[in-house]
């Protein structure tokens, strides 16, 4: 289960993914997806996913294990 960096442009996108938006501020939006409520940085978007290829699908730069 890979948390991924996504490129900033497709942000917009998330809701796509199982991510609803709860809150959006300057630098960072709030969402409610798989894991929980979290806080994703715009300027470099880190999001979980639970398959790679939704990781893909989204333009993942990076796939990071944990």
């Amino acid at each position: 289960m890979p948390w991924c960096e996504i490129p900033p442009e497709n942000l917009v996108h998330i809701s796509l993914f199982g991510y609803d938006t709860v809150v959006e501020e300057a630098e960072f939006i709030w969402v409610h997806g798989p894991r929980g409520r979290q806080r994703i940085e715009k300027a470099c978007p880190r999001v979980w996913f639970e398959d790679d290829a939704d990781a893909m699908q989204l333009g993942a730069t990076a796939i990071l294990r944990t």
